[in-house]
């Protein structure tokens, strides 16, 4: 399956139909608004609730940053410092008026952010080796800093080429796995809510954490979520349309498959 990696238009603009659009683009083009509005607040109020590790005594509130006090400090601050500046200019860079109003300030917004997250993945993948919670809780948050390194360079290099639609596509599944600082939280309490004990609950959440956000993220993408004009443009698939095509050479005759996607 592939997601319009022949198309001429640019990711983040308004699509083929954009010149199209009627009535029901502001449905969804006020759903995108309102969805974007309560990411904000909650990336906001997160990162609000980040910054109090600054300031307080982190072993009495974190009991987890005791095992990385001794010989991670400075990676342990660094990823505490930058994690709410990453959260929420992250978000701030989603929003379609700054790109076509602003587009200086999103490039440089960009250019802040995903250095940020350049210099912190690193620093966030040796403290998960010294994770003291199990193997599958290290495993996690390695992978975790891996992807969200990897995707970050790979969204650098496509606004390097001014590929717009590939760093836009790298661009969402950077994010979705920053906002697991949001998800994993909102997942925890949930579970907490509904009467689950917190050891029973907190590691396998904890391990878990990136995959809903990595298929939402995809599915965002291939349903042209973030640039469709209108609610009959989303697209939740591609449909492969095959052709025979019969060829008479001399006394034979072949037959070629063409495979076309729409």
């Amino acid at each position: 399956m592939q997601i319009d990696s022949g198309t001429t238009q640019e990711f983040w603009q308004g699509g083929e139909d954009a010149p199209r659009a009627s009535v029901r683009r502001l449905t969804i083009e006020r759903c995108r608004i309102a969805l974007w509005w309560l990411m904000l607040v909650a990336v906001v109020a997160v990162a609000i609730m980040n910054l109090r590790f600054l300031w307080i005594d982190v072993p009495r509130i974190m009991h987890r940053a005791v095992d990385h006090l001794e010989h991670d400090r400075f990676k342990l601050f660094l990823h505490l410092s930058t994690a709410p500046f990453i959260l929420v200019t992250g978000a701030v860079l989603f929003r379609r008026a700054l790109r076509e109003r602003w587009p200086r300030l999103h490039r440089w917004g960009g250019r802040i952010y995903l250095s940020a997250v350049l210099v912190t993945a690193p620093a966030t993948f040796l403290m998960a080796l010294r994770e003291t919670e199990g193997p599958l809780t290290v495993l996690s948050f390695a992978t975790l800093s891996i992807l969200w390194f990897g995707t970050a360079l790979l969204a650098w290099r496509a606004a390097l080429r001014r590929d717009h639609n590939t760093h836009g596509r790298w661009m969402v599944r950077n994010y979705a796995l920053t906002f697991t600082n949001v998800t994993f939280r909102a997942e925890l309490h949930l579970l907490l809510l509904l009467g689950f004990p917190l050891p029973l609950v907190y590691e396998p959440v904890r391990i878990l954490q990136i995959i809903p956000n990595l298929i939402v993220a995809e599915l965002i993408i291939r349903s042209r979520f973030l640039t469709a004009a209108k609610w009959s443009s989303l697209r939740l698939g591609q449909r492969k349309e095959w052709s025979i095509t019969r060829t008479n050479s001399g006394s034979g005759t072949g037959t070629t498959a063409n495979r076309s996607g729409s």
